[in-house]
């Protein structure tokens, strides 16, 4: 069940980035593949909480290439925003604290 919901985070994901944005970056890092890395390293690192209920991680560090991320940061300005509120809605989806 969680994979049917790491999928659907994909596919919002994915969404958020088609069209002529991803193509400018074809070839470079993409704001999926940040997404994508996120959404594991949620599920991933989820620990057992009160009443069973899991915990997902509150605090997450992306290293980068400095060329990849003044590519990221370029064209999408609130990246970090924007991948932090799928990454809440995510782990709200999956029941998780």
């Amino acid at each position: 069940m969680k994979k049917n919901h790491i999928a659907r985070f994909e596919e919002v994901v994915q969404r958020f980035v088609e069209g002529t944005f991803a193509r400018l970056f074809a070839g470079r890092l993409r704001p999926l593949e940040v997404a994508n890395a996120l959404a594991h390293a949620l599920e991933d690192h989820a620990v057992p909480g009160p009443g069973d209920l899991p915990r997902a991680p509150n605090h997450y560090w992306v290293a980068l290439n400095p060329n990849d991320y003044d590519a990221l940061l370029l064209e999408q300005r609130n990246l970090s925003d924007d991948l932090a509120r799928h990454l809440f809605d995510l782990a709200h989806q999956m029941g998780y604290a």
